[in-house]
């Protein structure tokens, strides 16, 4: 199956939206799957993605290329974890190597999500047009991060 979804999205390029849900893949194929469509659609702006396991951890190069990937993308709804425990030499060069300019971003919808505190308070610092945020469960460090970059 991962195959063929590949080769679809590297037909179907210049689609604008895009609703995955994948069930029965190994983690590694929804990775594949995940970066091959925010890499092969330039003109992506609605990326909504499942995987209904929480076993898909993303290591801290994958989350640099990740969130380069998303900078262009209006709405993004995410239901997976999205990083590793970090150390600091890690979570420092992601730091450094995100996109310089502000994420497009307008609705971010994360669902069973696990981010670093300090990852995620970065990356609301760069989405400064966020109109809607879906954050079911959030702690209470989380929600006064949400505070003091949206909340004006």
């Amino acid at each position: 199956m991962g195959e063929t979804l590949l080769q679809f999205f590297t037909v179907q390029n210049d689609l604008n939206v895009v609703r995955l849900e994948l069930h029965g893949c190994n983690y590694e194929a929804v990775k594949e799957i995940s970066f091959h469509v925010l890499r092969s659609c330039p003109r992506l702006q609605w990326f909504h993605f499942e995987f209904p396991s929480r076993d898909l951890m993303l290591k801290w190069e994958e989350v640099t290329r990740f969130f380069a990937l998303l900078s262009k993308l209006q709405y993004l709804h995410l239901s997976f974890n999205v990083s590793e425990a970090p150390d600091k030499s890690s979570y420092e060069a992601v730091m450094r190597s995100l996109p310089p300019n502000d994420f497009a971003l307008t609705t971010l919808a994360l669902d069973r999500v696990l981010m670093n505190e300090n990852l995620f308070a970065t990356f609301l610092k760069k989405c400064p047009s966020l109109e809607y945020l879906k954050l079911p469960g959030a702690s209470n460090c989380t929600l006064q991060t949400i505070f003091k970059y949206l909340v004006s």
